[in-house]
């Protein structure tokens, strides 16, 4: 079975780990103007994560050191069986990330069980200390072979997904490429947080005092937000080359990172992004960021602000359709 994950065009859904914690997170993606659904990253028991504080943004970028904070893979089965026929019913995507092969196989199993729309499998979050299995090729590759053969698949019609972190090393795409092919990965998220970043909140007190402090338990964290897209349309850029290279064209690519209006969209899909996902700045603005980019403000008009036919095309580089 080929496994194909077909969203509707420009679908725009909130990025693991940004407002989707609770059931009530869910809930306000479910009545908002979000795509689809995606789940918290999500372990075989509910954890607290790191120590807080452990979240913090200024209105352009966002750090954080989350750990994996989530109410355990059952909680978000348990809320997607009681809501898949509600009337606003939307692509339910659980996004897994347990803490051993074994806690994977159990979740996406249980999860294809439970006939979820797809899965995302989350092998690169950056806070949980140690090297994440997608930036080791072999292991990534040996992860997968393991999850594909356990959970039977092949014969399942339900996509599995990948979520990236950031390679800066081109081998390292294309060896990652070649695995997405090996093992029919229908989409591939571009990217994760970048790892391991400290950021200082300071400020200047009424009477004169600068105050600098570093606003995380853990001091480090991971980064996100505007500042992110030069890096993700770059990954985006080079994975849709190598997979072309395969003659792949049925994995679908995910943006994540750094986009907070229409036209950051755009961008995506000159590099050969399918679908969206926002994280900092529905951190920062909620649900009502989803309405924001797709009808524009301003009065912008068009799918993503403005009007797609009047952006020029002189930044094409996969031919990709923009009308």
């Amino acid at each position: 079975m080929i496994h194909q994950f077909n969203l509707p065009e420009k679908t725009i859904y909130n990025a693991a780990g940004c407002h989707c914690t609770t059931l009530q997170d869910l809930e306000d993606l479910q009545f908002s103007q979000a795509g689809a659904i995606m789940t918290k990253s999500c372990t075989l028991e509910a954890r607290d994560g790191n120590p807080k504080p452990k979240y913090w943004n200024n209105e352009e970028i966002s750090v954080n050191s989350n750990g994996l904070e989530n109410l355990g893979y059952l909680d978000y089965l348990e809320y997607f069986k009681n809501n898949r026929d509600v009337d606003t019913d939307k692509p339910f995507i659980l996004s897994v990330a347990g803490l051993s092969l074994e806690d994977n196989i159990t979740i996406i199993q249980e999860a294809f069980n439970a006939g979820v729309y797809a899965v995302e499998l989350n092998l690169s979050c950056p806070n949980l200390g140690g090297v994440p299995v997608s930036q080791d090729i072999e292991q990534l590759d040996y992860y997968l072979k393991s999850i594909v053969s356990s959970t039977n698949y092949e014969n399942v019609d339900i996509p599995l997904g990948l979520k990236l972190p950031i390679y800066t090393n081109k081998n390292d795409i294309t060896k990652v490429a070649e695995i997405v092919e090996k093992y029919d990965v229908a989409f591939i998220t571009c990217s994760n947080s970048m790892p391991n970043c400290i950021v200082y909140d300071s400020y200047v007190s009424f009477d004169g005092e600068m105050s600098i402090t570093n606003p995380l338990k853990n001091i480090m964290g991971g980064l996100g937000g505007k500042f992110m897209k030069p890096i993700v349309l770059g990954q985006i850029y080079q994975f849709r080359q190598a997979l072309s290279l395969l003659n792949n064209t049925r994995c679908k690519i995910i943006m994540c990172g750094g986009i907070s209006r229409g036209f950051d969209c755009l961008e995506g899909e000159k590099v050969g992004a399918n679908y969206f996902q926002i994280g900092t700045a529905l951190d920062i603005n909620g649900t009502d960021i989803f309405e924001d980019i797709i009808y524009g403000v301003d009065d912008a008009d068009g799918p993503f602000g403005p009007d797609i036919e009047e952006v020029q095309d002189d930044a094409d580089v996969f031919d990709i359709e923009t009308n």
